[in-house]
């Protein structure tokens, strides 16, 4: 990790610091902000500002989404034989124990390269060796906030080489 760099991590976007260089609407404090407004039921927004020497070079942005697949079973309750009853049963039973958080680096909603910005005086720091970094930094930040992250969703990274690139230990 470069020296001199600071992480702060936010949970709304107000608290964000003006970023006149980030030119992606989608990444927008307007854009944002509407997100926040309609977020699906669940589903929390974090945002990380790296700064050097108090100057934001680098935003992302996060979204943390629960799972729970017994909300997600379907029981199907038509014409159905004791056997497969008895099967939707432990299926359901099961399913209750089934929960996890997913933290999704960038948005769930939309496909394209929405996760993060880099000022563009430090585009040097937008290498995949710094970015696993700060995706583990974000992880053990969240669980120790409660978060309880289980599993990880990388979208959109179009200048990753290699898909083992962003193996975490």
């Amino acid at each position: 990790m470069q020296k001199g760099l600071s992480f702060n991590f936010h949970t709304t976007i107000t608290e964000v610091p003006e970023m006149g260089w980030v030119d992606n609407f989608f990444l927008s404090k307007q854009y944002l902000q509407m997100m926040e407004s309609a977020q699906p039921v669940g589903m929390k927004f974090k945002y990380l500002t790296i700064c050097i020497d108090n100057e934001v070079v680098a935003f992302f942005y996060f979204q943390i989404v629960p799972f729970n697949a017994s909300n997600s079973l379907q029981v199907k309750s038509n014409n159905v034989s004791h056997k497969d009853a008895f099967n939707s049963c432990i299926k359901s039973f099961f399913s209750n124990f089934i929960q996890f958080n997913t933290l999704v680096v960038g948005n769930l909603t939309l496909t394209g390269p929405y996760a993060f910005q880099f000022h563009p005086q430090h585009l040097d720091l937008k290498t995949d060796h710094f970015l696993n970094q700060i995706i583990e930094k974000a992880i053990g930040f969240f669980n120790k906030e409660g978060e309880n992250i289980s599993l990880i969703l990388l979208k959109d990274f179009p200048f990753v080489e290699k898909k083992d690139d962003f193996l975490f230990p």
